[in-house]
């Protein structure tokens, strides 16, 4: 493979994360509507507990539609750049890192309330320092 072709491949990929990316906060908007409505439904009465909540996470559409963008945009994605190879393996493991740290953050916003900015970073740490590291990648690589 010539720098060329990797430059432009890796160029693709960027840009298709930077689409990703932009579905990631169109849900992440509808994660903190979702929330402001089960805040609400509890302070109002309507909730049967937080074990229910915790029973019923995976299940609600904020979680669902996620792993449908996993499945149909990332893993595809990950697919190609294993398939690529050299510096994109390694950012497949930052990438899979990222979005399951995302999953998982996701989780626990639904059942928790709103965290003081410590904790919020605390809370972010995990995905701060996987995007520190696939950029670090590419840094890397437009020195080489």
């Amino acid at each position: 493979m010539t720098f060329s072709y990797l430059l432009c491949s890796n160029s693709f990929h960027v840009l298709e994360m930077d689409d990703q990316l932009k579905r990631l906060e169109a849900l992440t908007n509808r994660l903190e509507s979702v929330v402001g409505h089960l805040s609400s439904a509890s302070v109002n009465g309507q909730s049967n507990g937080s074990d229910d909540l915790t029973n019923n996470v995976d299940n609600l559409p904020i979680l669902r539609d996620y792993e449908t963008l996993i499945n149909e945009s990332v893993k595809p994605f990950l697919a190609v750049s294993q398939k690529i190879g050299g510096d994109l393996t390694t950012m497949n493991d930052h990438v899979t890192r990222l979005f399951n740290a995302q999953q998982q953050f996701l989780k626990q916003a639904i059942q928790s309330q709103k965290p003081n900015d410590q904790q919020l970073m605390e809370a972010i740490k995990p995905q701060s320092n996987e995007i520190e590291a696939i950029t670090g990648i590419d840094r890397e690589t437009i020195r080489t």
